[in-house]
């Protein structure tokens, strides 16, 4: 064996037995949110069939998922985040039973990103997902399960950031950009490259007014939820499917 084949590929990483405890630890508070909240732990394949992140992914994920066809000549992937694959658990094994269901897991999930500081070709998450309610207060919970989560592992100095796609999407959509530059853009934002987005924003041809109340979506911030809402209501009150 070449003295390449004894070194971890580039983007991965080995943890040392100091790395294992701390992620045991970051688990078990997971873990013991799950019980405070009423959320059942479940546990999904790691490769599941590229058609099931194909539909929901962006263009930029799409390329960068690691794609395979298996022995079966089956079109497969690891998975590059978890919500597909608790959508399907749930139609597959929960779609009959009583709403709303909670749902939580830990798993480790892959993307062939370019490696940088704190980010990894393969990587764990922690989710709570809600399913079947359209109340606020569901939104409200897991806000509050955040805000736990954070408490217990002795974090002080944070934030909480609330997004919702749809709204920077139905913009776009008004403005008749593409969906795979929608995607591409979205992309960006989601990685906080707000330089490339509103630069890709601009060679896309949209409207000033478009450029401004995008700026002025993603620049809201405070403390005061309410206040935030109603101020992008006012800015988005001219794209109706931002509204939806």
């Amino acid at each position: 064996m070449s003295e390449g084949g004894f070194k971890v590929l580039r983007g991965l990483r080995d943890l040392l037995p100091e790395d294992v405890e701390k992620l045991k630890y970051v688990s078990s508070v997971i873990r013991e949110i799950f019980k405070l909240y009423g959320y059942q732990e479940i546990i999904t394949p790691t490769i599941e069939a590229f058609s099931l992140f194909e539909k929901k992914a962006g263009e930029e994920l799409r390329h960068r998922m690691y794609k395979f066809t298996d022995l079966g000549g089956r079109e497969v992937a690891l998975r590059p985040e978890m919500t597909p694959s608790v959508a399907r658990f749930y139609i597959n094994h929960m779609l009959s039973h009583q709403k709303p269901i909670r749902l939580g897991y830990i798993a480790n999930c892959f993307r062939y990103d370019e490696p940088q500081h704190g980010r990894y070709r393969e990587f764990w998450q922690g989710g709570f997902e809600l399913i079947g309610s359209s109340n606020p207060e569901a939104d409200v919970e897991i806000l509050n399960i955040a805000n736990t989560l954070m408490k217990r592992l002795k974090f002080s100095d944070y934030y909480l950031k609330l997004n919702h796609v749809g709204i920077i999407k139905g913009i776009l959509t008004h403005e008749k950009v593409p969906e795979s530059v929608q995607n591409r853009i979205l992309g960006l934002f989601d990685k906080s490259r707000y330089d490339e987005a509103m630069h890709l924003l601009k060679s896309s041809n949209v409207t000033d007014e478009c450029l401004n109340t995008i700026k002025e979506v993603i620049s809201l911030k405070g403390s005061d939820v309410n206040q935030i809402i109603n101020s992008a209501e006012q800015y988005i009150c001219k794209y109706p499917l931002a509204m939806e």
